[in-house]
């Protein structure tokens, strides 16, 4: 299993992916490339943190969105 830090991908590490903002971080691709795979990984097992990355991307669509009305 992938570590981040010591995480096993059990639910407190998913958790602790979305509550710390790594996964937020992987979304806007700010992780090195190491982190980038090891979220990949647990993205292929973890429905719940599929499901909140795609929470994310569309906060970040709807911000991108709001900023481009604004201008």
């Amino acid at each position: 299993m992938p570590y981040i830090n010591g995480l096993r991908g059990d639910n407190m590490d998913i958790n602790y992916l979305i509550e710390s903002g790594l996964l937020e971080q992987y979304a806007k691709h700010q992780l090195d490339c190491k982190q980038t795979v090891e979220i990949e990984e647990l993205l292929q097992t973890s429905l719940e943190l599929g499901e909140a990355l795609e929470k994310i991307y569309i906060r970040l669509e709807d911000n991108n969105a709001g900023k481009a009305e604004d201008n």
